[in-house]
């Protein structure tokens, strides 16, 4: 595997490990494939911001895009699965994964979301654009 390189914007978020700690995740679509990797890195009160140390990148399985994903951990506590978010390649469809614990899930359509470009993800919030001319803006809201 190479560094992390890519052509599209990381995506970042963080899981609650403790009481004052957690799981930094940034993701990227890896230049010159539809390959989706991560690492991560501890956030807690030893944490040197100066200096972090990353894990080696991981692929997500399953997980093929064009453009930059998007990642979230949607309960407010943020210690529920880890949500990871695209668009398909080659489509519109909006695509899903999770992460509980160490297993990621296989991909599924996100139900009725469709989008021309990179989707967005803030907690249970997704944000897309709809596909052709004209690019609104659609949130779907999940529980």
């Amino acid at each position: 595997m190479n560094a992390p390189c890519t052509s599209a914007t990381p995506a970042v978020t963080e899981q609650t490990t403790g009481t004052s700690s957690g799981l930094i995740y940034v993701f990227w679509k890896q230049l010159g494939t539809k390959d989706i990797f991560y690492s991560t890195t501890t956030d807690n009160h030893a944490t040197d911001w100066g200096h972090l140390t990353w894990t080696g990148p991981t692929q997500v399985p399953g997980a093929l895009a064009l453009t930059a994903p998007a990642a979230s951990v949607p309960p407010l506590n943020s210690t529920g699965p880890l949500l990871l978010v695209y668009k398909a390649p080659f489509a519109t469809h909006v695509r899903f994964q999770t992460l509980t614990g160490t297993t990621w899930s296989a991909f599924s359509n996100v139900p009725r979301a469709r989008t021309a470009n990179s989707p967005a993800l803030a907690r249970n919030i997704l944000a897309t654009t709809t596909p052709g001319t004209i690019g609104n803006i659609v949130l779907f809201v999940y529980g």
